[in-house]
């Protein structure tokens, strides 16, 4: 794939928050009789394990560990 040339207006801030908490809690909603479904494949048998936050509108989806695992691996921060 080509690079893309953006202006700094193109940009948004995105936060991705993971780790062993998010799972936990994951987890212990499903324990309590929460069904959890990842907002990109919609598959409610993953556990979730991250959470994509755009922080500007507050925007937010759950991600479950295979989704996470297909996101591309160079993760930055834009200055």
């Amino acid at each position: 794939m080509d690079p893309i040339d953006l202006t700094m207006g193109e940009f948004i801030e995105v936060e991705l928050v993971e780790g062993p908490a998010i799972f936990a809690l994951s987890s212990e909603l499903r324990n309590c009789g929460y069904l959890l479904t990842c907002d990109r494949c919609k598959d409610s048998r993953e556990l979730i394990s991250a959470i994509l936050v755009i922080p500007a509108d507050g925007a937010a989806w759950a991600l479950c560990g295979p989704c996470m695992r297909q996101m591309p691996k160079s993760r930055g921060q834009v200055v």
